[in-house]
């Protein structure tokens, strides 16, 4: 029995079989606490797309299937299929030097390349804690700014995986560099704009208070509480991306049927990259590759804030999960997996 979430008057289990899915989620919702949205698509078709719980406990305005959440990693995902859409036009390649983008990084990242950065073995300095030392918000700028004063890598690029959302920042400035557009004007018109995607956006300073407005993530039970705020709300490339069900499914079929990378691109994509010395990975880009039932798996879980998500993807089945939620003491790829093992059946 495994436990997945805990919140007021609630235990959530996925155990014996004939209880179903559907009766632990609402159960979720008749806790009167945050809440959840998943989605579930095989062939094309939508099976399931629900909502449970609440986006601000103080006014009990509920969730629906139609609210946003910030994606946290998932947004990885998107900003390597910018990094892939720059690399197929001829403006990147794989193994170009960061530095050729990315202007005054220290002498360690003379030998990181784009490709380090995608696959999270570039080796540069974690921002995380020193981003929480700040009282005010801060974003890409003032992080390439404390990159720019350490003084070595974590160890030599291209030699070990060590995840990074530091690598994900440089990528989101090199998008800019090499396109002459910024990462949310990019995501926007490359990505955003021709799939349809009307209700996905980035955190941004202008764009944040409207959000904040709609939706809250809470803290894990027992005590609930608001948690809105982290000096790196603004950073973008590892985890800014807003959206809503509607608008991630328009991402998964466009996955599925190669609509912004033809095939070839597409298993490029999801290939696990590996180590100078041979020595295979578990991520490709944007995706962690694993084996679930004999059946490949494509999968990303996000955090930020208190917000939590969770895709995956079964390409052998054409069956996909997407699940956010506003809970943080929600487990989403153990509920997410359980979801994509029942649509898959």
């Amino acid at each position: 029995m495994k436990i997945l979430f805990i919140v007021p008057f609630l235990l959530v289990t996925i155990c014996h079989a004939e209880e179903s899915l559907s009766k632990h989620l609402k159960s979720f919702s008749d806790a009167h606490g945050p809440g959840l949205v998943l989605m579930t698509m095989r062939d094309g078709r939508i099976l399931r797309k629900e909502a449970f719980g609440y986006s601000d406990l103080s006014r009990k305005a509920k969730i629906s299937v139609d609210s946003r959440f910030i994606m946290g990693s998932l947004s990885k995902q998107m900003t390597a299929m910018a990094i892939l859409l720059l690399e197929k036009s001829g403006k990147i390649k794989p193994d170009d030097l960061a530095i050729k983008y990315v202007k005054n990084l220290p002498e360690y990242a003379n030998s990181i390349t784009i490709q380090h950065l995608l696959h999270h073995q570039g080796g540069l300095p974690p921002y995380d804690e020193w981003c929480q030392s700040h009282k005010g918000k801060i974003g890409n700028t003032e992080i390439l700014d404390f990159l720019r004063t350490q003084k070595e890598n974590k160890f030599k690029p291209g030699t070990r995986f060590s995840y990074s959302n530091s690598g994900y920042v440089v990528l989101a400035e090199i998008i800019r560099s090499a396109s002459g557009m910024s990462y949310t004007e990019f995501m926007q018109k490359n990505i955003f704009d021709p799939l349809g995607m009307k209700k996905t956006f980035i955190i941004t300073r202008e764009t944040e208070p409207a959000f904040q407005k709609q939706m809250h993530s809470y803290t894990s039970w027992p005590v609930l509480a608001v948690d809105d705020f982290h000096a790196c709300n603004y950073k973008q490339g590892p985890g800014s991306i807003v959206s809503n069900l509607d608008d991630y499914a328009k991402w998964m079929t466009a996955i599925e049927n190669n609509t912004l990378l033809d095939d070839e691109w597409t298993q490029k994509m999801f290939t696990p990259a590996k180590l100078e010395n041979g020595e295979a990975t578990p991520y490709a880009d944007g995706w962690f590759v694993s084996t679930v039932h004999d059946q490949r798996l494509f999968d990303h879980t996000g955090a930020w804030l208190s917000f939590r998500s969770y895709v995956g993807y079964l390409p052998e089945k054409k069956t996909w999960v997407a699940l956010f939620s506003n809970y943080g003491g929600l487990d989403p790829q153990g509920l997410g997996e359980e979801l994509l093992h029942d649509a898959s059946k």
